[in-house]
């Protein structure tokens, strides 16, 4: 027996790891079965996670919108490019979305980069969908 098995074999008596495929992290099997998974598998997962999504219609492909509770940087782009071409304020979309009165909350949020209640991010999640679609109902009323 060599000397390296003779080495393994005393930390496995204290319980230690035996060999490199247990010294592996939860994170390096996580990885590892992440680029085995098809597409429909990584999107179950995601949803499972409560990840937000966005549909582009444009790319075909789905993009996140928010990590947790906060923007993410491109959103904040494409929202507020949305509101210059619409002449939306703040308040204005946070009414169209269902939230009268809490224009303030989306101020901070896509200035400051603060935390939004999840609700509101899955009604921007749909929001920003139809608008970038561009559907000629949507909106009408605020404009």
């Amino acid at each position: 027996m060599t000397k390296k098995k003779q080495k393994q074999r005393k930390l496995s008596r204290h319980g230690e790891v035996q060999d490199r495929k247990q010294a592996r992290s939860a994170l390096d099997k996580l990885r590892k079965t992440w680029k085995r998974a098809s597409e429909n598998e990584r999107e179950a997962f995601l949803a499972e996670a409560g990840l937000q999504f966005l549909h582009s219609s444009l790319s075909g492909e789905r993009r996140l919108i928010a990590d947790g509770r906060y923007l993410l940087p491109n959103t904040i782009s494409r929202i507020e490019t949305i509101m210059v071409r619409r002449r939306l304020s703040q308040d204005a979309l946070m009414e169209e979305l269902g939230f009268p009165g809490e224009g303030k909350d989306l101020v901070r949020a896509l200035a400051k980069g603060r935390s939004l209640r999840l609700r509101v991010i899955a009604a921007l999640d749909e929001w920003l969908t139809v608008q970038e679609q561009g559907d000629p109902s949507a909106g009408k009323a605020a404009d």
